[in-house]
């Protein structure tokens, strides 16, 4: 995943935004293509299918760049919660990104 998620935390830093919107952003590019157990297990491989291609929806419209992207974001985050889809898998990667991160930036 260090092709996906360490280029897109270093996209939001090189753009000057906030720690936790680099953390959205990465969350989500990650969740475009992370086979995530934990949202098959709350649910099913269709429900991951969905999420996948919402996530990539997102960062097509700008993803947390722009105010249509996050939109979309906060409309995600509702029905992820609405469902109890939790992309844990995504997230458990994500903090192995920003330690990937650290070390190649460090």
């Amino acid at each position: 995943m260090r092709n996906i998620g360490v280029p897109a935390l270093e996209k939001a830093f090189e753009q000057g935004i906030s720690l936790n919107d680099a953390m959205v952003h990465g969350l989500i590019s990650l969740m475009t293509r992370v086979e995530d157990s934990n949202v098959i297990w709350r649910a099913d491989y269709e429900t991951l299918q969905r999420v996948q291609l919402k996530a990539k929806d997102i960062l097509a419209k700008g993803s947390i760049f722009t105010s249509i992207g996050r939109e979309e974001i906060q409309k995600f985050d509702n029905d992820c919660v609405e469902h109890s889809i939790s992309p844990g898998g995504a997230a458990d990667l994500l903090s192995i990104t920003i330690a990937l991160f650290l070390l190649k930036n460090a």
